[in-house]
């Protein structure tokens, strides 16, 4: 599959050759970072521990990084 777990990372998303786009490495403990290669862009989520695992908070961090990448691709 061309997503999936990589050294240390998630592979979210990746290119035609199958090289990771971006990488994220949800916590545990509600702080979700990712990287967007393409955009040279990172970002971090920071969550209520108790909430993380929700997939609510998944959602939220999804739509997020949506939003930075609609203002990236704008400039």
């Amino acid at each position: 599959a061309p997503h999936g777990y990589a050294l240390g990372a998630w592979r979210d998303d990746v290119d035609a050759l199958g090289q990771a786009t971006q990488l994220s490495s949800a916590g545990a403990s509600g702080f979700y970072p990712w990287v967007d290669l393409e955009r040279d862009v990172v970002g971090i989520v920071v969550l209520p521990a108790r909430d993380a695992s929700d997939t609510y908070w998944y959602g939220v961090t999804l739509r997020i990084q949506a939003e930075v990448r609609r203002i990236v691709d704008r400039r």
